[in-house]
């Protein structure tokens, strides 16, 4: 709303189900958004058993919506038989990458099971293949309460150049213990080192901390004149 208050969003914002398979996207949106050209995307996508896609039209076009198997090489692989839903979580992971060009970034939001799940190690071979975890935070289990009381991380990823090719850097992790509210939405505060009252709230020092970790990377790449 801001930015159409702002005479920037009259022909930048669309309103559609970005799950639909690509080629049937109307052209007023890929005329916009081309496969393998965005550079940063930001999503927090729906998640839960609740919520599930069971469209075989839509699902026949995903890899991640197929089964996978585990090979003699502890690999996974992908099947040819589609499964019969998948939460749209897991689907955007790849919709994302699909999207973002080699060197583009994506932030987006998912429940901490696609991080732990023995069930869904496939999802995060997927993940390895495509794509390099720049940053890995833990958010608070407050984060999304009093609506939902899932788990989440927050993950920053960079589309590789090639699928398969190994990361060269280190990935940033952390852990927010706290986000500024308590588990009924009421505001949570403490006191800082000037004895002034602040809300409590651990992300805006993970903010501070991962700037300046990629500042000094930044400067790195720069002085030995690489990129990556």
């Amino acid at each position: 709303m801001n930015m159409v208050l702002n005479d920037d969003g009259h022909t930048g914002i669309f309103h559609f189900d970005s799950l639909t398979p690509l080629p049937l996207w109307p052209g007023k949106i890929t005329s916009k958004i081309k496969k393998n050209k965005v550079d940063i995307i930001m999503t927090n996508p729906p998640f839960g058993k609740k919520c599930v896609i069971d469209d075989k039209k839509i699902l026949e076009h995903y890899h991640l919506s197929h089964k996978w198997e585990q090979g003699l090489d502890e690999k996974w692989v992908e099947t040819k038989k589609v499964d019969e839903s998948r939460t749209p979580d897991i689907l955007f992971i790849e919709r994302c990458l699909e999207l973002l060009k080699p060197g583009g970034r994506i932030a987006i939001v998912l429940p901490d099971g696609i991080l732990g799940n023995n069930g869904l190690e496939y999802v995060r071979q997927y993940i390895l293949d495509n794509a390099d975890i720049v940053a890995i935070i833990d958010c608070s289990v407050e984060s999304f309460l009093p609506s939902t009381d899932t788990k989440t991380s927050l993950l920053v990823l960079k589309k590789k150049k090639a699928a398969g090719l190994p990361q060269t850097f280190d990935t940033f992790m952390a852990i927010a213990k706290t986000c500024g509210h308590d588990r009924r939405g009421k505001e949570i505060y403490k006191r800082d080192e000037d004895g002034e009252c602040i809300i409590k709230d651990d992300f805006p020092v993970i903010d501070n901390d991962f700037e300046e970790i990629t500042r000094r990377l930044i400067e790195y790449v720069k002085s030995r004149n690489i990129y990556n």
